[in-house]
């Protein structure tokens, strides 16, 4: 299932089909009795030559078809992994470890200039922005992390418009990338998310260890994990999960 992600004093709650209507039509993936469904691949690990991330696949699953009105182009790339107390961090554990998910730039600038300005995109240029080369070259951490994508430029199917989103993102559910490996990533969409979108806080500071939190990587401690079990670690719904952090 789909889910849409809305904050409350309470906590991050699903609820039923996805919709993400803002400004002008975003996207509309209503269905009765929640049947649309939007799943990844089993992870995996591959060779790119550069982290890359693949956005074709976005909607491959999808149930109904004919309700998609959008197509992804770029977003955000959030990179965290699990202490032994349940929370979502980044850094380099023991460290420095810090609460949070770190999160970088995974556009293309052109997509995202051109989507600014509401452009139209043709054809070739929509396959060429969803395929994007990722930098964690001033990420402080390495190793395994969970990587969830957070798609916030669009193009509509109807018109070949292409618009920005400002106030809410579809996030994937989590992959397992190794950092500095060259993996390619091909996320699927998961849910939409209105708490967390664009990077908000300051830049990573060269900090030191969280004296409390981040000292020790429990997860992932290995890419061999069902769909099923990264599902259970979206950031959204993990302790600090949407303390995010930009990478600049």
């Amino acid at each position: 299932m789909i889910h849409k992600v809305m904050a409350t004093d309470d906590a991050v709650q699903p609820v039923g089909a996805v919709m993400l209507c803002g400004g002008l039509l975003a996207l509309c993936l209503t269905v009765s009795g929640c049947a649309t469904t939007a799943v990844l691949k089993d992870a995996a690990l591959a060779a790119c030559g550069s982290d890359t991330v693949y956005l074709s696949g976005w909607w491959a699953k999808a149930a109904d078809q004919q309700s998609i009105q959008v197509d992804p182009m770029g977003g955000y790339q959030f990179a965290y992994w699990i202490d032994e107390a349940g929370n979502a961090c980044h850094g380099e554990p023991g460290r420095n470890g810090q609460l949070g998910p770190a999160v970088v730039n995974a556009f293309r600038q052109q997509a995202y200039d051109l989507a600014s300005n509401r452009e139209v995109i043709t054809e070739q240029q929509l396959k060429s922005f969803q395929q994007i080369p990722v930098s964690y070259a001033n990420y402080s951490g390495s190793g395994l992390h969970f990587a969830q994508f957070n798609n916030t430029l669009l193009r509509l199917r109807s018109d070949s418009t292409s618009f920005k989103s400002t106030t809410t993102g579809v996030m994937s559910i989590p992959e397992v990338t190794e950092i500095g490996s060259k993996a390619c990533v091909a996320p699927a969409a998961f849910h939409v998310m209105q708490t967390m979108f664009v990077p908000t806080m300051p830049a990573i500071p060269a900090g030191a260890q969280d004296p409390d939190h981040c000292k020790l990587r429990a997860l992932p401690t290995t890419a061999a994990m069902s769909e099923d079990q990264r599902k259970q670690y979206d950031a959204a719904m993990l302790p600090h999960g949407t303390e995010i952090f930009n990478v600049p």
